[in-house]
């Protein structure tokens, strides 16, 4: 039980280090993993019982979007080299996905749960993308 958190996740997942990009594969994993964890709290914060099948769904429904939220800056400026960063790599991108999470979670109450849950992860997706650019050696511009 010695280790801590941070010591087991940067020795098992390499590309957190700081001096390395982050690889595709953990921008997956923490798009998803961080949809997840806001749609479980979304959830639990809402009034009326919910089934399993409505559940599962609106998890699903924001793994997905996390999915897809979390490369979707690298296909916008593919990562060919640690110089690819410009306007959706930057910190006013980072704003504005912060911006959009925040009115995701609290603004789509009228909107069918699966289209708001995929909505939020696909947010939550793009923001964890550019927190995990941020903490490289090359950081993210404010605009280029």
């Amino acid at each position: 039980m010695g280790k801590s958190l941070s010591l087991i996740v940067t020795e098992e997942i390499p590309s957190l280090r700081e001096d390395n990009m982050s690889d595709k594969h953990t921008h997956k994993l923490i798009g998803v993993l961080s949809s997840l964890l806001i749609e479980g709290m979304k959830l639990s914060t809402e009034d009326g019982v919910k089934d399993g099948k409505e559940i599962f769904g609106r998890l699903a429904s924001s793994a997905a979007g996390g999915l897809l939220g979390s490369l979707a800056p690298d296909k916008f400026e593919p990562a060919d080299s640690p110089h690819h960063r410009s306007l959706c790599h930057s910190w006013i991108a980072l704003s504005g996905s912060v911006y959009v999470t925040k009115k995701t979670i609290t603004n789509m109450n009228n909107v069918n749960p699966y289209i708001a849950a995929f909505s939020r992860g696909a947010s939550v997706g793009y923001t964890s993308h550019l927190v995990l650019d941020a903490k490289t050696v090359k950081g993210l511009p404010v605009i280029k």
